[in-house]
């Protein structure tokens, strides 16, 4: 960690992420990245009917960029950050006049980390965010990084106990914290990576039968408040935030996720998995 900080002491973050684009990486990672990649390509094409975009090995290199970075807060990314949670913040502050801060579904796009952060930075500068990953995410080293930067991140693992729950539901209320949900994790990966399958519910997506997850729906309905979706992508060197007017459900986030990866799909970190949010055609559990 001293040593990544000390990097990001100095580098420009624009231009390190240009450098992702340079076929320079080990062998056995190459191996591994060519069928995802060949995956990732053929079901933008089938399913979103995208044209080619960022390559899938670039797109892995840019989060790994972007992780590192926004946990050592690289100066010349944080000014970028700010300006991204500025933007949040004041739809945090429109979309609560519905009945309360709403729970915030960033999507996988780019970084998922970098869309936490952006969410922490956001007033009260402090965010819940439940993740498959657990604490793994975010080390006890970064988020002290992070804290010293002015920002709180507290990850909760899907099963946290109850007591977990009923803290964060009070925060939220009295907007003491954020809340972050992705929306769009895919059913299959955190049934493989949880051992059990999560709950979920029938959607259209992209005219097709999908399933999502319903934990933001669920929060949001628990709290009376709505759900603001958004993503980070990286454009012309820049970090920018796309942010979507407040809904009430997950048919609501899949609309959003259809407007965000016609626009940036090719940013999405997801593309790789083969069921997508397909394979599940039991009902609702």
């Amino acid at each position: 960690m001293w040593a990544q900080a000390q990097f990001w002491a100095r580098a420009d973050i624009g231009l390190v992420m240009r450098l992702c684009r340079l076929p320079m990486v080990p062998v056995a990672r190459a191996l591994g990245d060519r069928p995802r990649g060949a995956m990732c390509e053929r079901l933008r094409r089938e399913v979103a009917g995208m044209p080619d975009g960022i390559q899938y090995r670039v797109a892995m290199r840019r989060r790994m960029v972007l992780d590192s970075a926004v946990c050592c807060a690289a100066p010349t990314l944080v000014p970028m950050l700010e300006a991204c949670a500025a933007q949040l913040e004041a739809a945090i502050s429109r979309a609560s006049r519905r009945g309360g801060p709403p729970v915030l579904a960033p999507l996988h796009m780019c970084s998922d980390i970098t869309a936490t952060v952006v969410a922490a930075l956001a007033a009260p500068r402090r965010a819940h965010v439940f993740s498959i990953y657990g604490q793994e995410r975010i080390g006890l080293m970064e988020a002290s990084h992070l804290q010293a930067h002015g920002m709180t991140v507290i990850q909760h693992a899907p099963d946290a106990p109850l007591a977990a729950h009923r803290r964060i539901m009070r925060e939220l209320r009295e907007h003491a914290a954020n809340l972050v949900m992705f929306p769009d994790i895919l059913p299959q990966f955190s049934e493989a990576y949880l051992g059990y399958a999560m709950r979920t519910r029938s959607v259209r997506l992209f005219g097709r039968e999908a399933r999502l997850h319903v934990g933001a729906e669920s929060f949001a309905r628990m709290a009376g408040v709505g759900i603001l979706p958004f993503y980070i992508y990286w454009q012309d060197d820049r970090l920018a935030i796309r942010i979507f007017d407040p809904c009430d459900d997950v048919d609501g986030i899949a609309r959003c996720m259809e407007q965000a990866l016609w626009s940036h799909g090719d940013q999405w970190l997801l593309w790789h998995f083969p069921s997508l949010f397909y394979f599940n055609d039991s009902a609702e559990r």
